[in-house]
């Protein structure tokens, strides 16, 4: 019994140790988000607020810039460890020497829609529209110039301003002081039930198959054996496990939403989700489809938005999805 009993009280004492090595060993990851809180990040936010990041060791720090490609400087000038930003200015920065990989992506398939001002009611209508991006170069400005290319109209002849995130472009079309822009699914309903606006296009039909977003990391994060870790983390719990826990708890995941969107009406965001589920944008999976990749840098290619060449093996690092793929076992 006294063996026992000692046994049981070196465990426990180890036990205790290793608690605190856990508790105070956090490494810290700084996270820069292209724009501010929308759905694209949910599997994010549920990691977040689920707390499972912080009991696997991983500090989150959370940065929000206006645009994809302010997000990757930040990535590359070394202000950030991981950088959210939609997929067509990553082929050119990597193209230009950025030494960076796409690890997994928060939301693979896009949602975008078009919406205009009430007296905009086709793409061909939008040939001189005043729209609302996030920023220049950005997917809010490439993706307008490519519905109208699709449409044999002139996309030259639009007229982009930067505004910043997809609130923020909501609301200047709303306030009419310009024409259209590009939002997610989320916030195209919110204008729906705020004004009486055109949705012109939903940008998962007329571009199928196109990729929407990534998670990039630099090269040299991945071959740092205590922030590759962290990185493993992250993906498990703020994609993998994120995504799942959306699909599984939709009611649940909204609420986590509401807290980052407090302005916005519950049931919308209830609505969102479950048309998202439908749509199966999320990266159940982790996100990283090579096939998704190669047709949107050829997408990019056609519409002149990158103009090198480039396949997924130079874009996607899925060693990180792997691994977690292969311990939670694929949905």
């Amino acid at each position: 019994m006294t063996l026992r009993i000692c046994l049981w009280a070196v465990a426990a004492a180890l036990g205790l140790s290793l608690s605190a090595q856990s508790a105070g060993a956090q490494t810290k990851l700084k996270v820069v988000f292209p724009t501010t809180p929308t759905t694209m990040a949910l599997p994010h936010y549920v990691a977040i607020e689920k707390g499972w990041l912080k009991n696997a060791g991983v500090e989150i720090e959370e940065v929000t810039v206006q645009g994809d490609p302010n997000a990757i400087r930040a990535l590359i000038s070394g202000q950030a460890d991981i950088a959210g930003s939609g997929t067509f200015p990553v082929y050119g920065a990597i193209a230009n020497g950025a030494q960076m990989k796409a690890i997994a992506s928060w939301q693979p398939i896009a949602d975008y829609q078009v919406v205009a001002q009430s007296q905009f009611k086709t793409v061909k209508d939008l040939e001189n529209a005043r729209v609302a991006a996030a920023s220049i170069g950005s997917l809010t400005t490439v993706i307008p110039q490519m519905l109208l290319k699709k449409y044999g109209v002139d996309p030259t002849k639009m007229k982009f301003t930067s505004i910043g995130g997809h609130e923020a472009r909501l609301q200047a079309v709303l306030a009419n002081k310009l024409d259209a822009t590009i939002v997610s699914n989320l916030y195209a309903s919110i204008g729906k039930r705020k004004a009486d606006i055109s949705v012109i296009a939903s940008i998962a039909r007329e571009f199928p198959g196109m990729g929407y977003s990534y998670i990039l990391v630099k090269d040299s994060a991945m071959a740092d054996a205590t922030t590759r870790r962290a990185l493993e983390a992250y993906v498990q719990y703020a994609i993998v496990e994120g995504a799942r826990f959306i699909v599984k708890n939709p009611a649940e995941a909204a609420r986590i939403m509401a807290k980052r969107t407090p302005d916005l009406e519950l049931a919308v965001i209830e609505d969102t989700i479950r048309a998202l589920n439908e749509d199966k944008v999320w990266p159940i999976n982790g996100g990283l489809d090579p096939e998704i990749t190669d047709f949107t840098i050829g997408l990019a290619k056609e519409t002149g938005a990158f103009k090198g060449e480039m396949k997924a093996s130079q874009v996607l690092d899925a060693s990180l999805v792997d691994s977690v793929v292969g311990k939670l076992g694929k949905m």
